[in-house]
């Protein structure tokens, strides 16, 4: 960490291959299956719960951002709709939305990438940290809720 404002980013999701055993990274996602049968729609949100903090210490002004939203499935039902990018407040811990399956859509199980591929997925999940936040060695944590509401938004 550094005197001016830092991006990092998330690690990409290691899966290992069911035939070959072989570790290969993936995106990183959320999954949601909706087996109601009512089509009656659902959203999911995300919030933070509290800013990333090292003991007593607080990365001040420090934002995570998921971005690059691209829902797949392996069925053809109606397609939810999902926000390009989602941006975290700590301070307020309001939640964002991240899809929103309005009635008549996001029946069966979806996934929503936060990447289309390997190349865009590696900057899709991202901390900036002000150049101005004080900064102590170690690691920094929180914690992030999703939350799947089974209404449209």
């Amino acid at each position: 960490m550094s005197g001016k404002q830092e991006t990092y980013y998330a690690k990409l999701t290691q899966v290992v291959e069911t035939n070959t055993g072989a570790k290969k990274d993936v995106p990183n996602y959320v999954q949601v299956t909706d087996n109601r049968g009512t089509n009656s729609g659902w959203h999911l949100t995300v919030k933070q719960n509290g800013q990333l903090k090292n003991g007593t210490n607080v990365l001040e002004g420090a934002q995570i951002s998921l971005l690059n939203s691209a829902l797949v499935t392996l069925h053809d039902g109606e397609k939810p709709t999902a926000n390009a990018l989602v941006t975290l407040d700590a301070i307020s811990g309001d939640a964002a939305e991240i899809v929103n399956a309005k009635n008549g859509t996001g029946s069966g199980t979806w996934a929503n990438l936060f990447g289309k591929d390997i190349s865009e997925a590696a900057k899709s999940v991202k901390l900036v940290v002000p150049g101005k936040t004080k900064k102590v060695e170690g690691s920094y944590k929180t914690t992030l809720t999703f939350e799947l509401i089974d209404s449209p938004a």
